[in-house]
């Protein structure tokens, strides 16, 4: 499944992607993204008096899910370079809009800093000028050069195989990927095979106690022990009678 994939190639920089598999992770994040922040404007709306504790939880979540994401949207964004036929050092193209907001967070600091320290008003105006006018430069490289790198993004990949492996769109490449544990006909004729074996005969029954027979096996009933019967000797007559005689 190509919504999936880039999550299981988590940190995989060196095959290639199709344009797909690139457009279904951006739109899935970009859906996940808006619920969140819908759902965030109504928590904090409902929040009232608890809107301290619900913001930072609302936040830490966000950040945590971006740090989490990180490496698959780079990982994806260097193998769509690289089914375009081209190398990771593209992606110094985002340098410049990593950049700007670093300036601008540099530029509001020295502001606290200079206000705080009385300096003349004219001269924290002209310094601050001077900090968003090389602001807005970067910002405006940093755009153009986030435009250039997502035209490249979307551009149609090299048919056949080039330096950095083989088409992902080869029928071979698909087959290949196919065979994971997320194939769904793969499963359907393991579960097939299974049935077509039956099931294994069962072994027979352990008895509760070591002393009682197994269930399985017919045992024979005990008989009645049979007394020796011992003769008597030939020159041994019988004893008398006991009581009286007849007459």
């Amino acid at each position: 499944m190509l919504l999936l994939r880039p999550l299981i190639h988590y940190a995989d920089f060196e095959s290639r992607s199709r344009r797909a598999e690139y457009l279904q992770f951006m739109a899935a994040q970009s859906l996940v993204a808006g619920m969140l922040g819908v759902l965030g404007v109504r928590l904090i709306a409902s929040a009232g008096a608890s809107i301290g504790v619900a913001l930072p939880i609302l936040l830490g979540f966000v950040l945590l899910a971006a740090a989490a994401l990180l490496i698959p949207n780079l990982a994806i964004q260097v193998r769509r370079l690289h089914d375009v036929n081209r190398s990771a050092r593209w992606m110094g193209l985002m340098l410049p809009g990593i950049l700007a907001p670093i300036v601008l967070l540099g530029s509001a600091i020295r502001l606290v800093e200079q206000v705080t320290s009385s300096m003349p008003a004219d001269a924290v105006i002209a310094a601050q000028m001077g900090s968003l006018g090389t602001f807005g430069v970067i910002w405006g490289l940093g755009i153009t050069c986030n435009v250039i790198l997502f035209v490249m993004l979307l551009m149609p990949g090299t048919k056949g195989s080039n330096r950095f492996g083989p088409d992902p769109l080869d029928e071979a490449v698909q087959g290949s990927e196919a065979s994971s544990v997320f194939d769904d006909a793969r499963l359907e004729a393991l579960f097939a095979e299974a049935l077509r074996n039956g099931p294994s005969p069962e072994p027979a029954a352990r008895p509760a106690s070591p002393f009682l027979p197994v269930a399985s096996q017919k045992t024979r009933a005990p008989t009645p022990r049979e007394w020796p019967v011992t003769a008597t000797p030939q020159n041994i007559l019988p004893a008398r009678a006991f009581g009286r005689r007849g007459g």
